[in-house]
């Protein structure tokens, strides 16, 4: 993946890199067709009361749009060329992800798009000339222990694979690990403050006593202070004194980063890709598992508002899981035959 190069003769991670630069420090607002983008978002925040997350998943593509189409203008879009423009941008970046990633990134074009129709600023919304991908449901697999055992064993880095642990055996969200802080992890008590979905804080225990020293020592290895992330942005600098790698420690990962750094994390390990949130399938499976089906129990570790999501999408039980369930249902059964009641 490093080696292969974009347009310009940079490699993709390089690439990737300045793109994700132009979002950090706002330079995609240089252009005019960046300023709409920053008139747009403080629309959403001062009239539709978006939140930071929602500001930061439209800002990841429309800052990208950006970047790429810097030499044109809003008006140059609202027209069946922009059409054009935005079904390459689409395909080139997203053409093998699934129908709703693709649909989350045409709807916020979409809404850019209505915002800029609405006040007058293109002729028409150049997305709605444009199908989207049919809505279906998202297939999500769990893996077996010994297979993410054996990523997390290749990895490296300390931190690398007490990130995983964290999603795979405590089921962490990846926009949870992705904002997790030091000052957050309460070693002493053994408990993680993660922020969720929705605003909420839940509190996760830590019991596992392999991740509880993995992270003291990543901890002091870092010199980590409360307001440090635990996964953080890392580049690499060309000087002409060599090359040397930039740490942010205390910002966090931008999504984007965030899926590279997943991707490497498989390359180093050799495996087949899948999904980051299938980590925390995995946990909520082998966490059901391990409790024999306890619905109520699973709810809570999984911190779903609702059993039926528990048992409706994250339940990957298989057939032996059947059968081990039907065998404990036959020694209750030949057990009841064994007590004698007598009726008088």
């Amino acid at each position: 993946m490093t080696d292969a190069t974009a347009s310009g003769g940079l490699t993709l991670r390089e690439a990737a890199s300045i793109l994700d630069e132009a979002m950090r420090n706002k330079g995609y607002r240089a252009v005019p067709l960046g300023q709409d983008v920053g008139r747009f978002l403080r629309y959403l925040r001062s009239a539709r009361d978006a939140s930071p997350r929602t500001i930061e998943d439209y800002e990841s593509v429309l800052a990208r749009f950006v970047t790429e189409h810097a030499h044109l203008e809003l008006e140059d879009l609202g027209c069946a060329a922009g059409a054009e423009y935005i079904l390459d941008f689409v395909a080139r970046h997203w053409e093998h992800s699934a129908p709703g990633t693709r649909r989350k990134v045409f709807a916020i074009l979409a809404s850019f798009f209505d915002w800029a129709f609405r006040f007058e600023r293109v002729a028409s919304n150049p997305v709605r000339r444009i199908d989207r991908p049919r809505k279906r449901g998202v297939e999500r697999s769990a893996h077996r222990p010994e297979r993410i055992r054996r990523i997390i064993e290749a990895q490296p880095e300390l931190r690398d694979r007490v990130a995983i642990a964290l999603m795979a055996r405590l089921a962490l969200r990846k926009n949870e690990l992705r904002l997790l802080q030091w000052r957050a992890i309460d070693l002493a008590s053994r408990e993680v403050s993660l922020r969720a979905k929705g605003g909420k804080r839940p509190i996760v225990p830590v019991v596992y006593e392999d991740i509880v020293q993995d992270l003291a020592r990543l901890q002091l290895e870092k010199k980590a202070l409360p307001e440090h992330y635990l996964v953080f942005p890392v580049r690499a600098s060309n000087l002409p004194t060599g090359q040397r790698m930039l740490l942010f420690p205390d910002r966090p990962m931008q999504p984007s980063t965030m899926h590279r750094w997943w991707v490497r994390c498989l390359e180093q390990a050799a495996a087949a890709h899948f999904p980051m949130h299938e980590l925390r399938h995995s946990a909520i499976t082998e966490f059901l598992r391990a409790n024999g089906g306890d619905l109520a129990l699973a709810q809570r570790f999984a911190r779903h508002a609702t059993i039926a999501t528990t048992v409706d999408v994250y339940g990957h039980l298989e057939n032996e899981d059947l059968v081990r369930g039907m065998r404990r249902a036959g020694d209750r059964w030949n057990a009841s035959a064994e007590i004698t009641v007598d009726y008088e």
